[in-house]
């Protein structure tokens, strides 16, 4: 138990005071019960996982009319499920923190657990990632897991000793990316399994809840030091003191207006800070290994910054040779063609740019040449040279192997 102590004091910590130009929105101040208490006695009291808590995590509950809430019965005893996330398979996902499994709902009720193979792992934050499976962070077991729709677990042993791994989310970069609260640390993970980590900034920052910004970098809570912290894919971190001193804050989200909006549970009130508008052109992919008659689905994202205003995209492939670029360009009636060659052909050139997302998936026919290639999307300044850095306003690359 002492671990689990460790972890609930280091929850209810002593914010240091900071300032800031960061909005919160509140009517009140207040501290209330601790925070641990009024997350997780609930829990311990009922043992159960209502259908409108995933609703809320997500922001999707409304004000509009009365609501019908129906609670389910978790079949283990005293479980303390903590974290919740839809799966790729139509069902719910959690945690049980005492219990130490992986929890599946259906929107029927129907709850089927997986027990972690690590012993007292405190699963905690829990998340669907680009590949089909959940990520799970095992706070006392210093590892990620893994788990498929069909319940098999895989865990990866986090570099950083004790880091205490808390929240989780999918990134923009085709990875998962988690904060460690006790190593001060944020850190990411591959779907093949490679962690990186990056300090805070502010040493002893206690990061907390995490989550995918609308401008292609990652924002996520320093509990203890009383920031809001943002850190691209390239691993920059800059941290925004939070206006109210010792605000305790934990829960951050995106929001539908491009914001970011997160909880103060010290000063009784709710966050919003808005990013700068940055360019941003990331790729997603379903795998990093292919073989013949397998299919590779690449999906690009990009975001628009402020100046230039006109912008050149590129989306496509640098093949394994290293010089031929396998240029994804506009078809008829919105249709993807290729151009093949030396330099990279745009997309779309000289463009105003709103928020794109372009998807393309192949399947592999074993005629490929075989090795590493180098998904890309990217924004250059229009009818500039891509290749040059200083026209780069953004650039996103993803690898793979093919292998017959």
């Amino acid at each position: 138990m002492l671990e689990r102590e460790r972890y609930m004091a280091k929850v209810e910590g002593v914010e240091r005071q900071q300032q800031g130009s960061v909005m919160a929105l509140g009517t009140r101040s207040g501290r209330g019960r601790p925070l641990t208490r009024r997350l997780l006695e609930p829990f311990r009291r009922t043992c159960r996982v209502g259908l409108a808590l995933a609703l809320c995590y997500a922001g999707l509950v409304g004000a509009a009319g009365a609501a019908t809430i129906t609670e389910f019965s978790i079949p283990t005893g005293s479980s303390e499920p903590v974290s919740v996330a839809a799966g790729p398979d139509g069902a719910l996902w959690f945690t049980e923190f005492n219990g130490n499994k992986i929890g599946r709902i259906t929107t029927a009720g129907t709850i089927t657990a997986f027990s972690i193979p690590t012993g007292s792992s405190q699963p905690l934050g829990i998340a669907a990632g680009p590949d089909g499976a959940l990520w799970f962070t095992e706070f006392n077991g210093n590892k990620i897991g893994r788990i498929t729709t069909a319940g098999t677990i895989t865990a990866f042993s986090i570099p950083t000793g004790s880091s205490g791994p808390r929240d989780i989310t999918a990134g923009p970069d085709g990875a998962l990316w988690f904060t460690e609260l006790t190593g001060n640390k944020i850190g990411r993970i591959t779907t093949a399994g490679t962690i990186t980590a990056f300090p805070t900034p502010t040493a002893s920052s206690g990061p907390f809840g995490i989550t995918a910004g609308p401008d292609g970098a990652l924002w996520f809570i320093e509990s203890d030091s009383n920031k809001i912290g943002r850190i691209t894919t390239a691993g920059t971190i800059t941290e925004f003191p939070i206006p109210t001193a010792s605000s305790r804050s934990l829960g951050i989200t995106a929001g539908p207006d491009g914001a970011l909006w997160f909880i103060e549970s010290n000063s009784n009130k709710i966050g919003w800070i808005a990013p700068d508008p940055v360019w941003s052109a990331a790729v997603f992919l379903n795998g990093s290994v292919f073989h013949t008659g397998q299919t590779i689905t690449y999906q690009a994202t990009t975001f628009p910054g402020t100046t230039p205003p006109k912008v050149d995209i590129y989306l496509g492939v640098l093949l394994p040779d290293g010089v031929t670029f396998l240029s994804f360009v506009s078809g008829p009636g919105g249709t993807i063609a290729f151009a093949s060659g030396p330099a990279p052909v745009p997309f779309a050139a000289n463009v105003t740019l709103t928020p794109t997302v372009v998807p393309f998936s192949y399947t592999f026919t074993g005629t490929e040449p075989v090795g590493t290639y180098y998904t890309y999307a990217g924004l250059a300044v229009a009818e500039s040279d891509p290749l040059q850095a200083a026209n780069q306003l953004s650039l996103g690359v993803q690898p793979f192997e093919f292998t017959p």
